[in-house]
């Protein structure tokens, strides 16, 4: 082998750092493709509220706008969509995109959804980073909640690579 890289380094930098202040009844749990996520107790056999926190390296060129976009388009495809609204909002001093909205999920019924789309630039990469938080159709109440989980996002620029 001629050559060795590595993950994180000068080269590939390292995810932003996300924190997010849980609520009482509320927990971490590991949730696949997520960087994180959290859940809500509920009794035994009702849906789970939930927020998980994804993110993806995206090219220089997406911006919020573009971003954005992603977003409307991925739930223009979606059937028997109810649009409660569409925001630019600022949290932890960062623009984000804010859409809300309930659909037909074939698998649980009626949910609703949050999101909150950032576009964080830094160590010369930009990655989006998605909040998407999911209620019930019986658990609507849990939306104030998924809404403060939300708002109480932290996002800083990766632990420098020589840190690591």
């Amino acid at each position: 082998m001629s050559e060795s890289i590595r993950f994180p380094s000068e080269e590939f930098p390292s995810w932003p750092v996300i924190a997010l202040a849980l609520p009482e009844h509320w927990s971490g749990v590991q949730v696949a493709s997520t960087l994180m996520a959290a859940r809500r107790a509920v009794p035994e056999g009702q849906f789970m509220s939930n927020v998980i926190v994804r993110a993806q390296r995206v090219g220089g060129d997406v911006d919020l706008e573009a971003a954005a976009k992603v977003v409307d388009d991925g739930v223009a495809q979606l059937e028997e969509v109810e649009h409660i609204g569409r925001w630019l909002i600022e949290t932890d001093g960062r623009q984000a995109y804010a859409r809300e909205f309930a659909y037909r999920n074939p698998q649980v019924g009626t949910v609703g959804q949050a999101w909150r789309i950032f576009v964080v630039e830094h160590d010369g990469v930009v990655d989006l980073v998605e909040l998407v938080g999911t209620v019930s159709a019986a658990r609507t109440g849990d939306l104030a909640e998924v809404r403060a989980i939300m708002d109480s996002v932290e996002i800083c620029d990766a632990v420098p690579a020589g840190r690591i």
